[in-house]
């Protein structure tokens, strides 16, 4: 038989290890998901950019409003490009791992450029 044979249930090896092959490892049956991915982050980028630039005198005042929308617009930025590239025909599922794996370091949350600064502590006394 020549042609690529489709597994769908797991592969019990030799040393009785079980290796799961199937639909999750398949980017084909997860398109519709990712055009919905893609079209809401965008929408959801694109309102954002528009609300800060009618507000950016008042957002500019407030370094932790600055840096909660740089971190709000690097995480709609990563679900947009991890579905475009989830979007790609016909790669196959190392390369969607490989193509997607640098997103997700470092986390948004340990982003120098996206950290919220500790608000100012008042004297006391």
């Amino acid at each position: 038989m020549t042609g690529k044979v489709r597994v769908t249930g797991p592969i019990i090896r030799e040393d009785g290890m079980a290796v799961v092959a199937g639909a999750a490892y398949d980017a084909g049956p997860w398109e519709s998901f990712a055009v919905a991915e893609v079209g809401a982050a965008a929408a959801l980028s694109g309102l954002l950019v528009v609300a800060a630039s009618i507000n950016i005198a008042r957002i500019i005042e407030l370094p932790t409003v600055v840096s909660r929308l740089g971190a709000a617009l690097v995480l709609f930025a990563t679900i947009l490009i991890v579905g475009t590239i989830l979007l790609v025909p016909d790669q196959p599922g190392w390369l969607v791992g490989v193509r997607s794996q640098p997103l997700g370091w470092p986390p948004p949350w340990e982003c120098s450029a996206c950290a919220v600064p500790a608000p100012p502590t008042r004297p006391t006394g």
